[in-house]
């Protein structure tokens, strides 16, 4: 055989061709495997860690006792998100601002909220005290979340922290009523004003 004239470049067969690019990218692939499998073993000895730590019995579940800072935190960024995802369709209907339906929300918030979250001049009852976490003010709560994510807490309940699911004991505009009242009314209502508003609360039914 001759030699290829110079400047010619000699042709190569597929597997010649394919044997370079692969040898390139031999010891990244190794490497990305190596990495996959370290996060694999990582988190299968996170996760049996966490289930001997549960079924260990160590934590206090006591509503006597605190929780840690990292539970409370947990808890928190969970429950938030949740609550943004399942009440993102929401749409609140017309008419909130009625005076009428402001009113009934009033009156079912006295009956059915106070006892656990309190109401201005109103502190919570033994059951509410009795909780852990306590009910927070939900005047706070009126301020940090919009009336759909309200509505939507107040209908569906918090197993997590003791709140109870309404649906199945107030009509869906007795929800809405309630909702309203929070978002439009309770942070700015004086003593007064609210023993005013809801002094007929417990003869009405709700």
């Amino acid at each position: 055989l001759r030699p290829s004239p110079p400047g010619l470049q000699t042709c190569r067969t597929n597997d010649q061709v394919s044997e370079q690019p692969q040898r390139r990218r031999g010891p990244w692939s190794q490497r990305i495997r190596w990495m996959a499998a370290g996060a694999a073993a990582l988190l299968a000895s996170v996760g049996a860690g966490g289930a001997a730590f549960l079924y260990s019995g160590y934590y206090n579940v006591a509503a006597s006792s605190e929780h840690t800072g990292i539970v409370y935190w947990l808890r928190e960024q969970g429950m938030r998100a949740s609550v943004r995802r399942h009440a993102a369709g929401i749409d609140p209907p017309p008419g909130l601002s009625d005076p009428e339906r402001l009113r009934i929300g009033a009156h079912c918030f006295q009956v059915k909220c106070a006892q656990c979250h309190g109401a201005p001049g109103v502190a919570p009852d033994e059951i509410g005290l009795g909780l852990l976490p306590i009910p927070n003010s939900l005047a706070q709560s009126a301020l940090d979340w919009p009336v759909e994510k309200i509505y939507w807490v107040t209908r569906s309940g918090i197993p997590m922290a003791g709140m109870p699911a309404w649906e199945f004991r107030l009509s869906n505009d007795d929800l809405w009523a309630v909702a309203a009242f929070v978002d439009q009314q309770l942070p700015l209502l004086t003593v007064a004003q609210y023993r005013e508003l809801t002094s007929s609360a417990s003869e009405e039914s709700c």
